[in-house]
């Protein structure tokens, strides 16, 4: 994770130190940005009648979804009881409590 001691350079005295305010966080947005555009389009191209929860819920817990994927491959868990397990998680993990969406 950490560079070898061999990698460092020493530094240049003759030039005067940059300082970045804030620089991470804008840094951290244009990511964000990106992957939620990337994200919008792959949803947008999935072929379904137009209801995005349904798109979105086929791209993550469809029977070709790498989550089910990974599932079926450990355990070999059918489709309806990774669905059944799913939906007992999310509700257990958001308290109990019914959310419209």
């Amino acid at each position: 994770f950490n560079p070898k001691v061999s990698d460092w350079n020493d530094v240049d005295d003759s030039t005067k130190p940059s300082i970045y305010v804030d620089k991470a966080r804008s840094n951290l947005f244009k990511q964000f940005k990106s992957e939620f555009i990337h994200i919008t389009q792959m949803i947008k191209a999935l072929p379904t009648d137009g209801d995005e929860i349904a798109k979105i819920t086929h791209l993550f817990f469809g029977k070709d979804s790498k989550i089910y994927r990974c599932f079926n491959d450990a355990i070999g868990l059918p489709h309806d009881k990774f669905c059944q397990f799913f939906a007992t998680f999310l509700f257990v993990s958001n308290g109990g409590r019914k959310r419209r969406l």
